[in-house]
């Protein structure tokens, strides 16, 4: 096998692959969509940029019409307008909400600018735990 200068790990990879996928959202920029995902677990988000607080992890990620959005999403608590009802799902629950999607503009550390999408304005809809999702 020959040495590769600059290959990236496998992991590294993903979250890149993950990064394109969502710009599938942009399709969906301004306007309340019905998504469908997997409630993972919460988070907490580090103080790096202009917001800090709870972050929740929604994996799988499609619309709820079946297209695939993304691997997993990392959404601000305080974005879900009854957060309540992800206790209803617990962990690896199936939810169903309301979100918009938006865009937003994040500085790397060699100062190169990205455009990155995510959901907002989020109102769960319905919440099935895990064992009656299974």
């Amino acid at each position: 096998m020959r040495y590769q200068k600059h290959a990236k790990p496998a992991a590294h990879r993903a979250l890149q692959q993950n990064t394109r996928a969502r710009k599938k959202l942009a399709d969906y920029l301004g306007k309340t969509v019905r998504f469908r995902a997997i409630y993972a677990c919460d988070g907490a988000m580090q103080r790096v940029y202009d917001h800090a607080g709870g972050t929740v992890l929604l994996t799988g990620l499609r619309t709820a019409d079946g297209r695939e959005i993304c691997s997993h999403i990392w959404v601000h608590r305080d974005a879900i307008t009854n957060p309540e009802a992800l206790a209803v799902a617990g962990r690896g629950g199936i939810i169903t909400f309301y979100g918009e999607a938006y865009c937003y503009i994040q500085e790397t550390r060699r100062k190169a600018v990205t455009d990155k999408y995510s959901i907002g304005a989020i109102t769960i809809e319905t919440a099935e735990p895990a064992a009656a999702a299974a």
